[in-house]
């Protein structure tokens, strides 16, 4: 089944959705960036963002380290263990 996007009106990017959405996060492509690093730039973003909200609720899915991949599909597994019809 194919099916065709809705198509909105433009918004202008400064003075537009970005100062209306308080705690949104704009992330753009620099070849200019002096770290050349991506990963010292994004790190703690996410988590930050996260955890200024009162309904998230941060759940560790063990030491191991997974891809994301496989980590939706194990905390999905605990959530519906915990809280889903296993109980």
């Amino acid at each position: 089944m194919l099916s065709v996007p809705d198509i909105r009106e433009p918004v202008r990017l400064i003075g537009g959705w970005a100062e209306n959405e308080p705690g949104r996060r704009f992330i753009f492509c620099d070849e200019g960036e002096q770290s050349q690093n991506p990963l010292d730039a994004l790190s703690g973003v996410e988590r930050d963002l996260l955890r200024r909200n009162d309904f998230v609720i941060p759940v560790p899915l063990g030491p191991r380290v997974l891809r994301a991949d496989t980590a939706a599909v194990a905390a999905l597994a605990v959530v519906q263990a915990t809280l889903g019809d296993w109980r």
